[in-house]
C-alpha cells in the first residue's frame, strides 16, 4: 500500500447534512442503518462512524475492483484498477496533507475508463463522494435526530453490446432501489469492506443470464447468438478499499 508522512488535521464539523427518512435504504460507516429504527445509535456507534468517515476522506487511496468484458468477436477488455486519486486542477495525486474540507476538485469524479476502438465495448471505474456527511432521520437542525456519519460513493461498470451491462454501486445512500424487470436484475445488501459498512447495489442488465449478488460483490450480464455468431460476458467485482498508510 502506498505510504504517506504523518501529519495534525483538525476536523471540521462543518459539513453536509442530509434528512435520510426519505431514502429507500442508507447506513453510515459504523453499520447503524435503516433497519435498526426505531432504536438510536449508541455514542460509541457515532464516534466510530465519525472516525470512519475521516478515514476514509483523508487515506482514501483507491478501489481494488476488476471491470470485464470478454467477447468472442473481439479483444478481451479489462480494468483492474485502484483508481489513485488526482487533483483535477493539476493532475497530481491528491496525498493525504492536501486534502481539506472544501477543496472542490476533491468533491468530483475520479475515473478510470477504458474502451474498445468500435465504441461497442466500455469498462469504468469512478469514485463521486468520500466527503464526510452527517445523517439525520428527519430535520437536520435537530440533534436529536442525528444518526451519524456516511459518505461514500464509488461504482465499477463494464457494458458490451452483445452481453449488456454490469454494475456494482457501493454507497452510503439509496434513494430509489431499482425494481427487477425480465431484462434488468438488481440485488442489494448490507456490506462491510475494509471495516467500512455500506450498501452494495449489483445491476446487470440484458437480453440473456443475468447474475446479481450484492453480498459478494458481484455483477454479471452474458449473452450468445448464432446470428451474428458470438459469445458475450461483462463482469464487475471489487475486492478492497485501499488506503494510505501513515509513515
Amino acid at each position: 500500500m502506498p505510504t504517506a508522512d504523518k501529519f495534525t488535521f483538525i476536523a471540521n464539523d462543518g459539513l453536509a447534512r442530509i434528512d435520510v427518512s426519505g431514502y429507500d435504504d442508507w447506513t453510515t460507516l459504523s453499520g447503524f442503518n435503516k433497519s435498526d429504527l426505531p432504536s438510536t445509535p449508541t455514542e460509541s456507534e457515532i464516534n466510530e462512524s465519525r472516525r470512519l468517515a475521516y478515514k476514509l476522506y483523508l487515506l482514501y487511496y483507491g478501489l481494488s475492483c476488476v471491470a470485464l468484458s470478454e467477447d468472442t468477436r473481439y479483444p478481451t477488455l479489462t480494468i483492474t484498477d485502484t483508481n489513485v486519486v488526482d487533483d483535477f486542477s493539476s493532475g497530481s495525486e491528491i496525498i493525504p496533507q492536501k486534502r481539506i474540507l472544501g477543496l472542490l476538485p476533491w468533491l468530483e469524479q475520479i475515473s478510470t475508463s477504458a474502451f474498445n476502438g468500435d465504441i461497442t465495448t466500455s469498462l469504468s471505474v469512478t469514485t463521486k463522494t468520500i466527503y464526510p456527511k452527517r445523517f439525520y432521520n428527519g430535520s437536520t437542525n435537530d440533534e436529536s435526530l442525528f444518526l451519524g456519519y456516511g459518505g461514500f460513493e464509488s461504482e465499477v461498470s463494464a457494458g458490451n453490446n452483445g452481453a449488456g451491462g454490469a454494475r456494482l454501486l457501493l454507497n452510503s445512500l439509496i434513494l430509489n432501489k431499482g425494481t427487477s424487470t425480465a431484462t434488468v436484475k438488481y440485488d442489494y445488501s448490507y456490506v462491510i469492506l475494509n471495516d467500512m459498512h455500506l450498501i452494495c447495489e449489483s445491476r446487470a442488465a440484458g437480453t440473456g443470464t443475468l447474475t446479481t449478488t450484492a453480498s459478494s460483490f458481484y455483477a454479471e450480464a452474458q449473452n450468445s447468438s448464432t446470428s451474428p455468431e458470438y459469445t458475450a460476458k461483462v463482469s464487475a467485482t471489487i475486492s478492497a478499499i485501499d488506503f494510505y498508510t501513515l509513515q
